[in-house]
């Protein structure tokens, strides 16, 4: 892994932990914290409203299944975008060789012209 995990990051984990009722010992567990970590940002999903406790578990409000939603949705979208400019760059990048490098020079020249020609957009 090597990269914190940030904010959101560990309040959607701990959601995820805590969506059907969890001690904070399996909340740490699931959620990979530390006990101090744990402490900070549990404080925090129960000051928002995202969790509440009962009994010795914690379980998700209604605003915090909303919360998660969402986030699982931005998670979508964000590996979505992701990949999206992961390929835009290698386009990018096919596309400044071709300047550089001109057509692939085993075609024939005529196939070439034809594919200038064609890939002119229309005015």
């Amino acid at each position: 892994m090597g990269k914190n995990r940030g904010t959101l990051n560990l309040v959607a984990d701990i959601l995820e932990a805590a969506r059907t009722g969890a001690s904070k010992t399996r909340i740490m567990y699931r959620a990979n914290l530390s006990f101090k970590l744990l402490k900070k940002y549990l404080d925090m999903t129960l000051r928002v409203g995202f969790i509440q406790p009962r009994g010795f578990k914690y379980e998700l409000t209604a605003h915090g299944y909303v919360f998660l939603k969402r986030y699982r949705q931005f998670q979508e979208k964000y590996a979505q975008t992701r990949k999206l400019l992961k390929d835009l760059a290698a386009e990018q990048a096919f596309l400044e060789a071709q300047c550089r490098n001109g057509l692939n020079q085993n075609e024939p020249k005529s196939q070439r012209w034809e594919e200038k020609v064609h890939d002119q957009p229309s005015p």
